[in-house]
């Protein structure tokens, strides 16, 4: 037989939870594109020519594996 010890404790103060790490992932990723789209200089000319703006909202990401 095989035996396991398991011991669960606390996590250190100031410490990210796997769940918190996924959440700031995910926010971090979705603030990048949001920059990328502001940059992209075609989305500025459409801006500018159309008068048109960017639906924040809208914005969608995608978390790759490198």
């Amino acid at each position: 037989p095989v035996q396991v010890t398991i011991r669960i404790q606390p996590l250190p103060a100031g410490a990210e939870t796997p769940a918190a790490w996924g959440d700031r992932q995910r926010r971090e990723a979705r603030e990048a594109a949001i920059q990328r789209l502001r940059d992209d200089p075609l989305v500025q000319q459409l801006q500018k020519e159309f008068d048109a703006s960017l639906d924040l909202e809208s914005v969608t990401y995608s978390l790759q594996s490198s």
